[in-house]
């Protein structure tokens, strides 16, 4: 070995070209974007104008689009989007109150009323998770999905734009829209009266139950014959006015419900086929150059100069999003395809945004008419953001004297995150109050310690339990006698083993034959060591079958499993002094 006094300095690109050329060229404008757009709105803070008008209630006397079925508290989201006065719309969704289902919603009432829309986020399970969703309706427009370098995403993306073309004229397609506005209009309009003979049909049922219940207890014969008669003149004044029940106006409004989200969809295709219908030769044409170009690496720096003159025809893009209004990408990708102008989409739509760092965001907000920033703060945070070091920031930040300008450090890039910024900087707030995946002994503790007020409505209840014994708890704590470490090692053995022999048991018991499974490990010496151990002891089709993942808390953030299994023990001489016992501390891991 050789020591020598030399240095040696090595370059590397680490950021995405495309972003930071966004980045130069806004800055480069200075504070010459349109005020009236949501970036404004984010770095300067909201404007005069009084908050929305559309309060609890209003979501189902307005037309929203949703094909998806939905709660009053998405629906809001929508009305909040359609407000001309909001630009920023911050949703806070716990886990479980389907976010991924009310951004797939809001989707398609953009798209339906002739708007464009990109869905974005840094993690790649939520675009996933809201593709997924949309693909259920089985449109061939939409969503157009590009996912971070993954070629059979890019090359189903390049086959539906080369499959692109129109079959009908615009005059057929445009009678047809209208005729499915009217009719969704009209269903809308029956659905409204049915909620009100609703309420009506409550009132009266409660003053008949009140006007029986005063005739059974009436004392003395004058007195019984009093209240009976007003019973019987009740009974007959209520059967007059009020001819059907509460149980017959519900099932009618259930189907009335379910038309309202086959008229939704049917909107929703006429417009998509509307925009294709009316589109020229030279814009087809332009989807198919756009599809060829999609081919090009675009990690490659010989290809940027291809991937800048397209972003330099604004034109070519308009086009594009007026025949594909649904863009589903990363941010990288949408700095690379889509050019660096300001208000390109109508709305932009940002998931799991508490791991959105802010300066990858910048070009894309830049782009954004609106936004819809939608996260859990009461989620893990990222332990870092990748974008750049501490040290380079903190000297940028200074450098610039962005201390004089934002002395709250709302926009300091290694400290906030997007759901940071949107929950000081938002024009309108929406919490999803309804939870509709776990059983109630798991997310009940959340609910309590985190979430009030205003607190969760728990939709499910314990019958809902589909796997495992009947009399089984649905959730039990196993103790590993020998399972103590004091070795300063985060790789516990013995407690990997006696997981392990649980799973086993656990994928060959009749009671979850069609159950998914997931083991946690705090630590990724954990982490791998039980991948080890999964791998030797279960059988892979086993394995698979079951959908069995083994990962650390961040790497099963946005999933879901119907079993987890958590590996919890960690070494009592690493935990940070004044902390609670190990015990407490890991519960509260578990609950997080």
């Amino acid at each position: 070995l050789q020591l020598v006094e030399q240095a040696a300095l090595f370059v590397a690109p680490k950021s995405s070209y495309f972003l930071v050329s966004d980045l130069i060229a806004i800055g480069a404008q200075g504070n010459e974007y349109p005020p009236e757009f949501a970036l404004t709105s984010l770095l300067a803070g909201a404007g005069m104008e009084t908050p929305s008008e559309f309060g609890v209630g209003a979501e189902d006397t307005e037309t929203i689009a949703y094909p998806f079925p939905s709660n009053r508290a998405q629906r809001r989201v929508a009305l909040l989007v359609d407000d001309p006065k909001t630009r920023v719309v911050h949703i806070e969704g716990p886990p479980g109150t389907g976010k991924s289902l009310t951004i797939a919603n809001l989707a398609c009432h953009i798209a339906a009323t002739g708007r464009t829309v990109l869905i974005t986020s840094q993690k790649d399970k939520a675009l996933q998770v809201v593709d997924a969703k949309l693909r259920e309706l089985g449109l061939d427009k939409l969503p157009m999905t590009l996912l971070h370098h993954d070629r059979s995403s890019k090359q189903e993306l390049r086959g539906r734009l080369a499959s692109i073309e129109k079959t009908r004229s615009a005059q057929e397609v445009e009678a047809e829209a209208t005729q499915f506005k009217n009719e969704f209009t009209g269903q809308k309009e029956r659905y409204n009266e049915l909620q009100s003979l609703f309420t009506e049909a409550l009132t009266a049922e409660r003053e008949y139950e009140m006007a029986e219940k005063a005739a059974e207890e009436a004392r003395g014969h004058l007195r019984r014959a009093v209240a009976s008669w007003r019973f019987r003149r009740t009974r007959r004044r209520l059967a007059r006015d009020i001819p059907k029940g509460t149980d017959a106006i519900a099932e009618e409004a259930s189907r009335q419900r379910r038309q309202l989200l086959d008229g939704a969809l049917a909107m929703l295709k006429a417009e998509m086929e509307r925009a294709t219908s009316t589109a020229k030769r030279d814009a087809l044409q332009q989807l198919r150059e756009f599809s060829t170009l999609l081919r090009r690496d675009e990690r490659s720096h010989r290809n940027f100069s291809i991937f800048d003159r397209l972003k330099a025809q604004p034109d070519r893009t308009s086009m594009l999003l007026k025949i594909l209004p649904v863009w589903i990408m990363t941010p990288d990708d949408a700095a690379r395809l889509f050019p660096c102008q300001p208000g390109l989409f109508d709305v932009v739509i940002i998931d799991e945004a508490s791991q959105v760092d802010l300066p990858s965001i910048m070009p894309i907000l830049y782009r954004a008419k609106k936004v819809v920033i939608s996260g859990d703060p009461r989620q893990m945070q990222s332990r870092r953001f990748a974008f750049m070091q501490e040290l380079i920031a903190l000297e940028a930040w200074h450098q610039y004297g962005m201390q004089a300008h934002d002395p709250d450090n709302w926009l300091q890039p290694t400290k906030q995150s997007l759901l940071d910024l949107a929950f000081v900087r938002a024009e309108e707030r929406v919490f999803l109050n309804e939870h509709f995946r776990s059983l109630p002994p798991i997310i009940d503790f959340s609910n309590r310690r985190w979430y009030t007020p205003p607190g969760l409505r728990i939709m499910t209840d314990e019958t809902q339990k589909r796997f495992g014994d009947p009399d089984q708890p649905i959730i039990e704590l196993h103790h590993v006698t020998d399972g103590i470490i004091t070795n300063e090692s985060q790789e516990n053995l013995a407690e990997a083993q006696a997981l392990v022999t649980k799973l086993k048991e656990l994928l060959e018991h009749p009671a979850y034959n069609d159950a998914t499974f997931g083991v946690i490990c705090l630590f990724e010496e954990q982490v791998r060591l039980m991948q080890d151990l999964v791998a030797d002891q279960i059988d892979p089709e086993l394995w698979s079958a079951h959908q069995l993942v083994v990962v650390n808390p961040d790497g099963f953030q946005g999933d879901e499993r119907d079993v987890i299994l958590y590996s919890l023990s960690f070494d009592n001489k690493r935990m940070p002094r004044g902390a609670l016992s190990a015990r407490q501390a890991n519960m509260d891991h578990i609950q997080g």
